[in-house]
């Protein structure tokens, strides 16, 4: 199992949903994990290995991807940028960052802006599923 995550243990206290989820993750392990988790809590789930992938399926998909769910350090094209260019085309995204960097310069509060949330990795996936469905349900 992948450093980065961690497995739960009551799946009867971990919040669901039907939106549709671009799910962004360069390790593979994460990747794969979060995205079966998601997919069994009731998300639609698009998976990308970087950003460059992540743009060519939104620019794909034609019905609304509400939430972003990305890495911030990657190859190509980052999370931040990713989510600065998908918020040109969908105004609508909401946006998680992940990061194992807690000091990355990208994380910094005026940096990120107030539509984006930071979960930082390690984490579990009753912490991702609370931090998908509390972004979800923002207004």
């Amino acid at each position: 199992m992948p450093a980065a995550v961690d497995r739960i243990l009551d799946l009867d206290t971990v919040p669901e949903g039907t939106e549709t989820i671009l799910l962004v993750e360069d390790e593979v392990g994460i990747r794969e994990l979060a995205s079966d988790f998601l997919q069994g809590r009731g998300y639609m789930v698009l998976t990308a290995m970087d950003g460059n992938e992540a743009l060519r399926i939104a620019d794909g998909h034609e019905h609304l991807i509400h939430l972003l769910v990305t890495d911030i350090v990657m190859p190509n094209v980052g999370g931040k940028e990713l989510a600065q260019r998908l918020r040109q085309v969908r105004p609508q995204i909401k946006v998680l960052l992940m990061s194992g960097y807690p000091d990355h310069p990208a994380l910094a509060s005026a940096d990120i802006g107030m539509q984006m949330t930071v979960l930082q990795k390690p984490f579990s996936l009753d912490m991702l599923a609370h931090k998908v469905r509390g972004l979800l349900d923002q207004e």
